[in-house]
């Protein structure tokens, strides 16, 4: 009888062990299905390099830059400790001295939104299974970076031609001044 009792034991065992193993595979396929139906996340764009000297001024945007494009690289379930990066970044790029060209309001509405979408995909980094939600929120936090910069770079742009225009002027005046001088 002890016999039997012990060969039930161990067959059942046996079961239990086999059926684990079964168990462990069926939730490493729906890891791996997960890890398949990941969108990818939109390359950070470059800014010119007339626009990148003058942005490599600013310390805070340099470490900022080189944080957006680690987190880009990263799958959604790794996002946690580069989030926190970037919440601990942004407060330093709020609170830093930003260049005269770009600090209006159009490039800090344009954080404000960059911001939101950190704080968002931060708030649910830490909740399993829902990587697919995560993986669009770091589509969004890149594609918010790269209106950013492209942003940036029409700033600049336009306060070159701005300054063009200026140049122009001056000279049209100058050569009025001079037609003036010249017929008294």
């Amino acid at each position: 009888m002890n016999k039997n009792l012990v060969i039930v034991l161990i067959s059942y065992l046996l079961m239990v062990s086999c059926g684990d193993g079964k168990r462990n595979q069926e939730a490493n396929e729906v890891v791996e299905k997960e890890a398949t139906r990941q969108k990818t996340v939109p390359e950070v764009t470059n800014v010119d390099d007339a626009v990148s000297e003058q942005l490599a001024e600013w310390n805070e945007w340099t470490v900022f830059n080189e944080e957006m494009l680690k987190f880009q690289k990263l799958r959604a379930d790794n996002l946690s400790l580069s989030l926190d990066e970037l919440i601990r970044l942004m407060k330093e790029l709020d609170t830093s001295e930003f260049p005269e060209k770009i600090n209006i309001p159009a490039i800090k509405s344009r954080l404000l939104v960059l911001r939101t979408f950190i704080y968002k995909a931060r708030s649910i980094s830490d909740d399993p299974g829902i990587y697919e939600e995560l993986n669009d929120l770091q589509i969004k936090v890149v594609t918010a970076y790269n209106e950013l910069k492209s942003q940036i770079k029409e700033t600049y742009r336009e306060k070159e031609y701005e300054k063009v225009l200026r140049t122009i002027d001056s000279i049209d005046n100058e050569i009025e001044q001079n037609k003036d001088d010249q017929n008294n």
